[in-house]
């Protein structure tokens, strides 16, 4: 993965637990409140507080899990969600694969775009990860030639 993203889980984990261990010490009165989060009300105190308890593990797994794998069988790459964990691909399970360029918030990601035998579509976004060219070349060995897609409002789609 590419050093720009590691630092964001890092900073995350940074960010979370400091603001988590500043609104814990002020609201167990360690600290009288206002010493470390300023004028936040005990409402901000606590919503500081569970927001860092959801991005404490989301943040650690995803730089424990921060790379791109691929083997004989199958392609692993991260995945985002509640906790961010390796997902992985089955190469027999794809029926066609596609790569381009989608625009998210008026930024463009390079995504690599399969479709599975059971019709479901998974993506991995390229940009995260070292060695783009390669992961692509890896691919089309193992995949064939990757058919057209097409940026949609909800991301890539195939073209057929």
């Amino acid at each position: 993965m590419l050093w720009s993203w590691k630092l964001a889980f890092v900073l995350l984990l940074a960010v979370a637990g400091g603001t988590g261990a500043a609104a814990i010490a002020e609201l167990s009165g360690l600290v009288e409140r206002g010493a470390l989060l300023d004028d936040a009300s005990d409402v901000e105190r606590w919503v500081v507080m569970a927001v860092a308890l959801f991005a404490l593990p989301f943040g650690g797994t995803c730089l424990r899990n921060a790379f791109l794998t691929i083997d004989e069988d199958r392609i692993s790459a991260l995945g985002f969600g509640l906790l961010g964990r390796q997902r992985r691909l089955a190469f027999r399970d794809i029926r066609r694969w596609g790569h381009g360029v989608e625009r998210n918030r008026g930024r463009r990601h390079s995504t690599a775009l399969f479709e599975t035998k059971d019709g479901r579509s998974r993506s991995i976004k390229l940009e995260m990860y070292e060695g783009r060219s390669e992961i692509l070349r890896a691919l089309t060995e193992r995949l064939g030639e990757p058919e057209p897609v097409q940026d949609a409002f909800t991301g890539l789609r195939f073209v057929r």
